[in-house]
């Protein structure tokens, strides 16, 4: 997987790179996989798609660089995903790796976990996401009492709100998942 990825040619070199050394080990090439974690990326991701064997989205350096916040700045937090503009951006690439025909996408960061994005991003089509290795079971059993399609529909919702906060009142009004 090629990090921050900011357009489609930066995959070509590293593609060729990749099948040149699988020919000199005579093994099959390994998928190539774009991580899309820039807004650059995400205005180029129909070509990044057609570049890419897979594609996963970074939710934490997106969610930074939409909000202007660097990564380690103490408001950055993990349920800014929420933000619509951020939103907007992840379905927008959830779109794209469909239509491209790609696997399912995985969001990388911590968004995966969170109580609140976690519906967004099922709704927004995530199939399939990265934890921490201490939020496995917790993830596991909210999604398990997810429903997708009232998520597609609280996603589609949180679209229109104001900001991170506007779309956490309405997931917490709309989602019930009560911890165990």
């Amino acid at each position: 997987m090629v990090p921050m990825v900011s357009t489609a040619d930066q995959l070509t070199p590293v593609r060729a790179a990749v099948e040149a050394a699988a020919a000199n080990l005579g093994t099959p090439v390994p998928p190539i996989g774009a991580m899309v974690e820039t807004v650059s990326a995400v205005r180029e991701i129909d070509a990044v798609c057609q570049a890419s064997d897979f594609i996963s989205i970074g939710s934490n350096d997106l969610t930074s660089e939409v909000l202007d916040l660097d990564r380690v700045d103490p408001r950055a937090r993990t349920e800014l995903a929420a933000h619509p503009r951020v939103l907007a951006l992840i379905g927008r690439v959830v779109e794209a790796a469909v239509a491209a025909g790609l696997p399912p996408l995985t969001v990388c960061g911590d968004a995966g976990s969170h109580p609140t994005t976690l519906p967004l991003l099922l709704g927004a089509g995530v199939r399939s996401v990265s934890v921490a290795v201490a939020r496995i079971d917790e993830t596991r059993w909210r999604l398990r009492r997810l429903d997708t399609g009232q998520c597609r529909a609280v996603f589609t919702e949180a679209l229109r709100q104001g900001g991170a906060g506007d779309v956490a009142e309405l997931v917490e009004e709309r989602i019930e998942v009560a911890m165990p």
